[in-house]
């Protein structure tokens, strides 16, 4: 359920108020049931809205793991990694990590 309620949260029109309920819906989505890739994915799209680049790329990472360590990309992780290496580079770049992030 908080995964959703978080999900709806990043839903259009976006502000500021709304993120900070999803990354709190995510954040709960997880401590219920840690192993959950998606769930790190979406807070990292909230966290990366609002500027919390270095928290977005702890999540990023958490994600990637998680799905790897599932063997099956498909069944745990519903995400794209072309959106993970979107976002990192943004936050590499806005944190002036450019040697990361080549």
């Amino acid at each position: 359920a908080y995964y959703w309620r978080g999900m709806i949260a990043l839903a259009p029109p976006r502000n500021t108020q709304k993120y900070a309920q999803a990354v709190t819906d995510f954040s709960e989505a997880i401590a219920r049931q840690p192993q959950f890739p998606d769930a790190y994915f979406r807070r990292a799209c909230a966290y990366h809205d609002t500027g919390r680049y270095a928290d977005c790329l702890k999540d990023l990472a958490q994600a990637e793991s998680q799905r790897s360590q599932s063997g099956s990309s498909a069944s745990q992780g519903n995400f794209q990694q072309h959106w993970v290496e979107l976002m990192r580079g943004h936050c590499l770049f806005f944190t002036r990590q450019y040697q990361e992030a080549e």
